[in-house]
């Protein structure tokens, strides 16, 4: 399925995410502008400020707010965040292994963070952002964000502005971030990869990992049950972004439009973990003479790895199918 509209169908009045163009940076919020509503999506308004965890600092870009649960581990004491994955993990996840979205970003997205970080608390999903530079951790950190070092940090990586993806340092980038996703899915935890440009309104755990209120709200005969998504090894959006044949289609349509992993989720299963650690190798490293050795990008390298050679789409499923089989039968992707 294309995760991204799925996601802004969960429910037919309440939207689950939003993309952002890299000009619109504000905190927005969901809900219907209808002048019937106004009122009521005032108050909601003011009561989502005052429970926001994170605020806005005219020098750091973000400022702390006691939250009960921000900086607490299992075992109930306080976390210092130390750069270390691992502890930043144990912070968004005290549960242990489990469900985790992850974003990367350096401080010049700091607007960004600030749009991402008070949504995705807001909405009570579970997550961890890279910092790819000192700064980024830093105001993060300060903020009681669960956050770490990327290894770009140590290496004083930075962006050279370039929007092209055949960039030296955008390359840098897309190594290390499927490299994390790899190293995390690994460590147990099914991974929801997002740019740091998505503002989410709703937790997509319900549906993702088939859970909870999810078990009811997407059951059987929902327009988008949960329970084939569980077959799901990878997920992805699709840049087929028609809603009303996306829902007929499902799969099938998504299948049409290039794969987008700006949005993208790996379950923490033998396949899962397989296909995360070849996606990480063929993005930095791939065989001389191969397919993917001329490639620029994570998402091309994706792309390829799941669809058939010389063909397009190179990928398919029966209309109305939630799934199909992808990178030569060896995953299923939802």
């Amino acid at each position: 399925l294309g995760l991204m509209l799925l996601a802004g169908h969960l429910l037919p009045e309440r939207q689950a995410v939003v993309h952002l163009d890299t000009a619109a940076v504000r905190p927005v919020s969901g809900g219907s502008a209808r002048s019937g509503e106004k009122k009521r999506d005032r108050r909601l308004a003011r009561r989502e400020r005052r429970e926001l965890a994170i605020g806005v600092d005219s020098e750091l870009g973000l400022r702390p707010k006691m939250h009960a649960a921000a900086s607490q581990t299992s075992s109930g004491i306080s976390s210092k965040l130390d750069g270390s994955l691992a502890t930043a993990l144990k912070q968004a996840v005290p549960g242990g292994p489990g469900f985790v979205m992850a974003t990367f970003a350096n401080a010049a997205l700091s607007d960004h963070l600030r749009n991402f970080v008070e949504h995705a608390q807001h909405a009570r999903i579970p997550f961890v952002i890279g910092a790819v530079d000192e700064e980024a951790f830093q105001m993060l950190e300060a903020a009681s964000v669960a956050a770490y070092r990327t290894p770009l940090v140590s290496e004083r990586y930075s962006l050279d502005g370039a929007n092209s993806h055949a960039s030296g340092s955008w390359k840098r980038f897309a190594g290390m971030r499927t490299g994390e996703v790899a190293k995390i899915v690994d460590l147990g935890y099914s991974v929801l990869h997002t740019d740091v440009d998505v503002i989410w309104l709703r937790s997509p755990v319900p549906f993702l990992m088939c859970v909870g209120e999810g078990v009811n709200e997407f059951g059987e005969h929902s327009r988008f049950p949960c329970k084939p998504m569980l077959e799901a090894d990878v997920a992805v959006s699709s840049d087929n972004m028609s809603p009303g044949r996306d829902t007929e289609g499902r799969a099938g349509y998504s299948a049409g439009g290039t794969f987008n992993t700006g949005l993208l989720f790996v379950r923490s299963n033998a396949r899962g973990k397989e296909f995360a650690t070849q996606w990480h190798t063929n993005v930095v490293s791939p065989a001389r003479g191969s397919r993917y050795a001329p490639l620029t990008s994570d998402q091309q390298v994706f792309n390829h790895m799941m669809r058939k050679p010389n063909q397009w789409p190179g990928i398919s499923a029966p209309q109305g199918a939630a799934t199909m089989r992808g990178w030569d039968g060896r995953v299923t992707l939802g």
